[in-house]
């Protein structure tokens, strides 16, 4: 019966040698054992190990950002200490530029208080004297009018001859004494014209100054004021940079994170189609060995007498 059936071709036809290599490969497995699996298990292995490396970079990169990450808050700190510093300088010179201002105007106003005492307790002196002075010309007048009445009384008509001999000359002295007193008065007058003109000077002198210090004071804090608002303008800006930096480098890591988990699953799934691909050829391949060895075993039973017969037994 097996000497009636056709042949196979001779593309698919294994020679004895062939034949008898596979069934000593064969022989060499053990038990449940397969090549092929053999092999991908190695594989399999081996991309098991680069996993693993590729999750120790991973691990470092995480480690490195969170480096960098503690470097950038570290640096915002030092620039957010440096600008309080810098802050609480300013405060201090300001308070201190106001308090030797402040000292400055009051001791002006003491010095003023107290040259304006001493000269008023020269000038109450002064009219002290004048005042003096004044009761001892009257008192001497008064004793002169005595004297000059007990004359009179006296001597009569001689004082009276005397008066009307001497009454120009006692006229032109009281013109000169009314006109001393006019000058002295208004003398007196000037120059407490003169004392309040120069108060009144010195007054609006100092008044002035104070405006002037005030204003000088005001335009230095609002150039302060402006330092500081660009300064922190400048900080603000440095710290929106440093932001968006770090924005950057998380969106980057992001998108470089998620592409290298896409490219992992399309290569798994990859993996997983060329594993069971090769597992469908591999019994392909065995189902079609199995075939061809349980046919060379049938063949061994007869001979083939025909022509250019190729039977592996009767070549051996």
């Amino acid at each position: 019966m097996t000497a009636t059936q056709p042949k196979s071709s001779a593309s698919t036809t294994l020679t004895k040698p062939e034949a008898q290599h596979i069934r000593r490969m064969e022989g060499t497995l053990k038990d449940y054992q397969d090549e092929k699996l053999g092999i991908y298990k190695g594989q399999i292995d081996g991309m098991s190990v680069c996993y693993d490396k590729a999750r120790q970079k991973r691990e470092e990169l995480q480690k490195l950002y969170e480096k960098r990450h503690q470097d950038v808050l570290k640096e915002i700190i030092e620039m957010r200490a440096t600008i309080d510093s810098h802050t609480q300088s300013l405060h201090h010179a300001l308070k201190q530029f106001s308090s030797d201002f402040e000292q400055g105007v009051a001791d002006g106003k003491s010095s003023w208080r107290t040259k304006f005492a001493d000269e008023q307790r020269q000038i109450a002196e002064r009219n002290n004297a004048i005042d003096r002075e004044e009761k001892r010309l009257d008192d001497t007048l008064e004793e002169e009018k005595q004297e000059c009445t007990r004359s009179i009384n006296e001597q009569g008509g001689v004082i009276r001859h005397q008066i009307s001999e001497r009454s120009g000359l006692l006229q032109e002295q009281i013109k000169q004494r009314k006109r001393g007193n006019e000058e002295f008065l208004d003398k007196f007058q000037e120059r407490f014209g003169e004392l309040r003109a120069k108060l009144t000077e010195e007054s609006e002198s100092r008044e002035s100054r104070a405006t002037e210090e005030r204003a000088k004071a005001k335009k230095r804090f609002h150039t302060l004021n402006e330092d500081q608002r660009r300064k922190d303008a400048t900080s603000r800006q440095a710290l929106i940079r440093l932001k968006e930096a770090l924005e950057f480098q998380q969106e980057e890591r992001k998108h470089a994170q998620g592409t290298i988990v896409g490219n992992m699953m399309t290569f798994m799934e990859e993996f997983e189609k060329n594993i069971v691909a090769n597992q469908q050829k591999l019994r392909a391949n065995q189902a079609h060995m199995h075939s061809k060895i349980s046919g060379g075993r049938a063949g061994t039973g007869s001979k083939d007498t025909r022509p250019g017969s190729k039977d592996v037994e009767g070549t051996g």
